[in-house]
């Protein structure tokens, strides 16, 4: 299989996805929103609340499923990844504790790893790559709502290099992602304090000070 980057080290695989992981599609059904805490039923996940690798938590709707069964096939499990299918394709979420046992949406494919060659962590910065973007945007299919599948994405090719590599480069990449959290955060401070600023200077209700 060719290589989505290259050149790779010696040491280095490709695989293809399916044989990495198990790729499930998620809920169809009805959700809804509000409602008492104990009878809202299992939150549900949809592509709106994946958000440069997180699970953004707004707008939250609940699924009352009737089967526990086919409640225990969509619930998610920390080290699964969820991959956007249709309108934003190819954003990219890593489920973490807090997220257990939530279920996801068919708008949403999980991918959980199967095999003992490769971590959760490495295959999620690996999905988030530009080049992985690319490729799913040239097999996506449809015109007005353009989308990807299960079957098109087991095909994908995923670099593999040995775990203690893995092991380096999500150190690496999750230090690089908690600066640009950090950093975020400090934009979206002063872009709420410049609005309200701007609103009380604007209407006299922060004075200011004559110059001497």
């Amino acid at each position: 299989m060719e290589p989505l980057i290259r050149p790779l080290p010696p040491d280095w695989a490709t695989v293809c996805l399916e044989k990495l992981a198990r790729l499930s599609s998620g809920y169809s059904g009805a959700s809804e929103t509000g409602g008492r805490p104990d009878e809202r039923g299992r939150p549900l996940i949809k592509p709106s609340h994946i958000d440069d690798g997180d699970i953004i938590e707004r707008d939250i709707e609940y699924v009352r499923t009737t089967s526990r069964r086919s409640a225990e096939s969509l619930e998610l499990a920390v080290g699964d990844i969820l991959i956007s299918r249709v309108a934003t394709i190819g954003h990219i979420a890593l489920v973490r504790a807090k997220h257990h046992g939530w279920l996801f949406s068919s708008g949403l494919i999980r991918i959980r790893v199967k095999s003992s060659t490769i971590t959760p962590e490495y295959l999620h910065h690996y999905l988030r790559l530009p080049v992985v973007r690319k490729w799913l945007d040239h097999h996506a299919t449809g015109t007005a709502m353009r989308s990807i599948s299960a079957e098109l994405l087991r095909g994908l090719p995923v670099s593999v290099p040995p775990l203690d590599v893995q092991s380096q480069i999500t150190e690496m990449l999750d230090g690089l992602d908690a600066q640009i959290r950090a950093h975020r955060s400090v934009v979206d401070a002063a872009t709420r304090l410049r609005s309200s600023m701007g609103l009380s200077l604007m209407t006299g209700t922060l004075r200011v000070s004559p110059s001497p």
